[in-house]
């Protein structure tokens, strides 16, 4: 959990960094977007090595199908919505955030880059992880037929084409 803390650390001081002071925080945050998305990514990458290996069909069944149809829109919010909760609630809300940030100002200069270390690693890795799974895997097959577009249309992919 402490890893998590420096994310969030990081992102924020990045964020407000960029955006300047007057940025919104608390449920309108960037930095908690930023963070959500990470985590997102990381269980859809998970959830792609678990289907690729086990050949279970887990993301087909969502009905996230087009970019131009609120009810994918929808779903797609309800996807995120439970980890923009829980790290609202675990990192955000109320003087949580401030006392992140305390802490990690008090820090030694050497535990202030191993924390950065630990973000960009974590932002390399995401982003990094999550591009080529995603290309990748939605580009096999596995009933070993060439119709690889059909498949990709059948495995909700078309909606990001």
């Amino acid at each position: 959990m402490l890893m998590n803390r420096d994310i969030v650390y990081w992102t924020e001081h990045y964020v407000r960094k960029n955006s300047g002071e007057d940025c919104p925080r608390g449920i309108l945050s960037d930095s908690l977007f930023i963070v959500s998305l990470c985590s997102l990514f990381n269980l859809l990458t998970i959830v792609y090595i678990v289907e690729f290996y086990t050949g279970c069909r887990i993301l087909q069944y969502l009905p996230i199908k087009s970019k131009n149809e609120p009810a994918s829109w929808l779903y797609a919010i309800l996807l995120i919505l439970p980890i923009l909760v829980f790290i609202y609630c675990r990192y955000y809300r109320g003087e949580r955030l401030d006392r992140i940030l305390n802490d990690y100002e008090q820090q030694s200069p050497q535990r202030l880059q191993l924390g950065k270390f630990i973000f960009w690693s974590y932002e390399i890795i995401t982003w990094g992880g999550f591009t080529p799974f995603l290309i990748s895997f939605s580009n096999i097959d596995p009933k070993g037929t060439n119709d690889s577009y059909e498949f990709i249309r059948g495995h909700h992919m078309d909606w990001i084409a």
